[in-house]
């Protein structure tokens, strides 16, 4: 068992796995998790916080849905922008900031939804 495993389930309440917040911690070894996309989901505990359950299910079936104001790893999404066209297809951007300096720019839908999403530059340099 690893250090960040170790103590009583309820003591998981408020942490981040993946992309799963853990909002309660059921008598029967599920938890209930709100992951990134706003989808609230029953999970194994253990599976939860040994990682082999990271979404619940989204990133799979490809159901993401970025909306307005949402919060991604750190940034917030203020609205879509243009689409850029390319022979694989139409490719969405969002204008997005930064929750911590309110730093502004454009990022790929693709970026939002794989993790590529870093912190920002400017918060990267303090």
């Amino acid at each position: 068992m690893s250090n960040r495993c170790r103590g009583k389930p309820e003591d998981f309440i408020g942490k981040v796995f993946g992309h799963l917040k853990i909002i309660w911690v059921n008598e029967d070894g599920t938890c209930s998790c709100r992951c990134d996309c706003s989808n609230i989901a029953t999970l194994p505990f253990k599976e939860v916080i040994y990682g082999r359950k990271k979404t619940c299910g989204c990133r799979k079936r490809g159901n993401l849905r970025l909306s307005e104001g949402m919060i991604i790893r750190g940034v917030r999404l203020i609205r879509q922008v243009e689409d850029e066209v390319y022979k694989t297809g139409r490719k969405r951007r969002w204008l997005v900031e930064c929750v911590n300096c309110k730093n502004q720019r454009v990022l790929r839908e693709y970026d939002l939804t794989s993790q590529k999403v870093s912190i920002c530059p400017k918060c990267k340099a303090k």
